[in-house]
């Protein structure tokens, strides 16, 4: 376990538009399934280059190794970017059971 995330943790704010200096993100395109009435969002990309990785906390024995790890991967970080690329389904629990009938 690199961190404890409860204690400190990392917060995405994704966006489908630019970010300042790094990767811009699209909406994708969506169409809805005929059975069932589900909205499909496909080829939708989230990206984020605004969020801060913490220093690791609590690896090994009592934390021993922390500062090996904070060395090795440059923890705490405020240079990090998240690229989400996905698909999405989206329904009410009614139009599921209907679709499976």
């Amino acid at each position: 376990m690199l961190h404890r995330l409860e204690l400190d943790p990392i917060t995405l704010n994704l966006t489908t538009g630019a970010t300042s200096g790094g990767p811009t993100g699209k909406p994708g395109t969506e169409t809805t399934k005929e059975e069932g009435g589900i909205a499909v969002i496909s080829g939708d990309s989230l990206v984020s280059n605004t969020f801060t990785a913490p220093k690791a906390t609590g690896c090994g024995l009592f934390g021993v190794l922390d500062g090996l790890i904070n060395e090795k991967l440059g923890l705490p970080s405020t240079k990090n970017t998240a690229v989400l690329n996905g698909k999405v389904e989206i329904a009410n629990a009614e139009s599921v059971e209907e679709s499976e009938g």
